[in-house]
């Protein structure tokens, strides 16, 4: 099942009104001042932020791999082994993450002996952890969070 990212209103309208604003100096830039090369460099600046926050991303649990893949570059933005996952959890952690929400889950997961951990927002939590418990019965639910048996 794939899940789509959860989208917090607030933060589509914060990004859409910074990607206004640049486009708005643009062309103030080019109409106004007759400065091309700073209006193009706005442009440029708003387009390449409308590319990253408006592609949303989507989570998959496929084989024996959570697959987190960006609608941007239509690529693997990154693939965890469900038998590497420590726990997930819920969080409000606002690093950068392909999600667009701060509703979120942390996974932690071994990577080549060492701890990493990556974050998700999926929009529906409970199907997400069902899909996880499935693909991988050594996930167990204790209260919000999925944790590794022993």
């Amino acid at each position: 099942m794939v899940h789509p990212t959860k989208k917090d209103a607030w933060l589509l309208v914060l990004v859409t009104a910074i990607v206004l604003f640049l486009a708005g100096q643009g062309i103030y830039r080019l109409a106004v001042e007759e400065r091309t090369w700073l209006a193009v460099m706005f442009f440029c600046i708003a387009g390449f932020l409308a590319l990253v926050f408006y592609s949303f991303a989507e989570y998959e649990v496929i084989e024996a791999h959570l697959v987190i893949r960006s609608h941007l570059y239509r690529f693997r933005f990154g693939s965890i082994p469900l038998g590497d996952i420590q726990q997930v959890f819920p969080t409000r952690n606002p690093l950068s993450a392909p999600a667009w929400s701060l509703d979120r889950l942390q996974i932690d997961y071994l990577k080549n002996g060492k701890q990493r951990f990556g974050l998700v927002s999926p929009t529906d939590r409970e199907a997400f952890y069902r899909d996880l418990t499935r693909a991988e019965p050594a996930l167990v639910r204790e209260g919000d969070r999925l944790v590794r048996k022993k």
